[in-house]
């Protein structure tokens, strides 16, 4: 009789080999043998106003490497390529304003946001008064197409997503005078490859 490769014949019985599993990349010493660093780098922050009468806030941020300051002269030197592995945006009212503010993640467009837009998004909505502890938050986004893991030479621009805010007076009740409401503070976490020897 043929036996499978998995099993081991003892009497009458069969013990199962145990196989070895497979492993993440993640899951090796300082990525061993990959060359790849990952570093956490801040990102430029944003101080968002309302306009006069409208009290519009219609605002779209490009979350990649342009928002690093110098961010091919700090790493270019070191690295050959880098990609995006988890991106935290921290929302933090700055008055104590009325009315409401949409914030969502967009992959697919960097158009600005409008007002229909927001309707329909999956977002989180806070109140625009720094008042209410609940609205200091943090969004994280992570790649989710295999696309966005791929590594992107230093100095080439990678635009995986787009972080847009949104409010007005007509629907969200904001004020309709120029108000600071908002300061949106980026923080990323990157992965680097290919160590440069000098």
């Amino acid at each position: 009789m043929r036996k499978s490769s998995r099993m081991k014949a003892s009497g009458g019985n069969r013990t199962r080999i145990p196989t070895r599993q497979a492993r993440l990349l993640s899951d090796g010493p300082s990525y061993k043998g990959q060359q790849i660093c990952r570093l956490q780098v801040i990102g430029e922050p944003a101080l968002l106003s309302t306009v006069v009468t409208t009290g519009l806030i219609a605002y779209v941020y490009a979350l990649d490497n342009n928002l690093i300051a110098g961010f091919s002269a700090r790493f270019g030197s070191t690295f050959d390529e880098y990609r995006f592995i988890r991106t935290l945006v921290t929302i933090r009212p700055v008055s104590a304003a009325p009315g409401i503010t949409k914030f969502w993640f967009d992959e697919q467009s960097s158009a600005t946001p409008t007002a229909n837009e927001s309707f329909e998004r999956t977002q989180k909505v806070l109140t625009n008064t720094n008042a209410n502890s609940k609205s200091v938050t943090t969004m994280a986004w992570s790649p989710r197409d295999l696309k966005d893991l791929d590594f992107t030479a230093i100095g080439t621009q990678s635009n995986a997503v787009w972080f847009k805010v949104y409010t007005d007076t007509a629907d969200y009740a904001s004020p309709n005078t120029v108000t600071p409401l908002w300061i949106i503070e980026p923080l990323f976490t990157i992965e680097f490859r290919g160590l440069k020897s000098t």
